[in-house]
């Protein structure tokens, strides 16, 4: 009786106010598409061609290479990324407008279109377990919003895949990223996290989710954490890549 109910009174809700766009408030026919035609043009360009391990854009030649200029030297412990678009113009202004309070239908909406891309991504051998970077508990209090763990929520449901949000924990307290340099974020991120001791990974294919990724130091501490917990491989997926001042325009 209760989910018949619930299942009237959204009907007649959606009847009085019908679904809007998450970006432009315009009305969409389905609810599901979570943005409108324009809104999804303007926000994921056609796809570009990206490096299969590190996410970062590439010429289109160099498609689905392992490494490239992003990533070349860097010693990331995570085996890929799976980025909707390079942090920049409409995508960016979504991404940083998804960490304020109130905007979970936004990253909601954000996390259906990068569960798609997973799914034609992950076709062969995906992860046993979905898992988000951590936020500590004083930025969680301070930002009011925990915008990967609605990612994970989201992309779990939509792909039918376990998920566990507290899988990764801080150990101590770190600086904010995005005021420190390359090399500074990396310092600040040595050794910070680690698996919470309930949690058995051993051997599993772990899918870590984050909204940017730009150096991929949280990223690269996290795959640490998972790898010397007995995960057998670390795959990420973000909304937008990060790859420096040349790509942002």
């Amino acid at each position: 009786m209760f989910r018949l109910l619930h299942h009237i009174t959204r009907a007649g809700a959606e009847l009085l106010f019908p679904p809007s766009c998450a970006r432009c408030e315009a009305e969409l026919v389905d609810e599901q598409a979570g943005f409108c035609d324009d809104c999804l043009d303007a926000l994921f360009e056609t796809e570009l061609a990206s490096c299969r391990r590190c996410g970062g854009p590439t010429p289109t030649e160099m498609a689905g290479a392992d490494v490239c200029a992003h990533c070349r030297g860097q010693p990331f412990r995570f085996a890929s990324v799976v980025a909707l678009g390079v942090h920049r113009d409409a995508l960016r202004e979504a991404v940083l407008l998804a960490k304020r309070p109130h905007q979970a239908p936004l990253t909601a909406a954000l996390g259906r279109v990068l569960a798609d891309r997973l799914a034609e991504r992950w076709t062969h051998g995906g992860p046993d377990l979905l898992t988000s970077v951590p936020m500590p508990w004083w930025r969680r209090v301070r930002r009011g919003v925990n915008g990967p763990e609605i990612l994970l929520d989201v992309i779990a449901r939509r792909l039918s895949l376990p998920a566990d949000p507290r899988v990764l924990r801080y150990r101590r307290r770190t600086k904010t990223q995005h005021e420190l340099s390359p090399n500074e974020r990396r310092r600040n991120m040595r050794n910070a996290l680690v698996v919470a001791r309930r949690v058995e990974v051993g051997g599993a294919h772990v899918g870590l989710i984050d909204d940017i990724l730009t150096t991929g130091a949280t990223a690269d501490e996290a795959a640490r954490a998972l790898l010397d917990a007995g995960a057998g491989r670390v795959s990420v997926a973000v909304i937008s890549r990060g790859v420096g001042r040349k790509m942002k325009r």
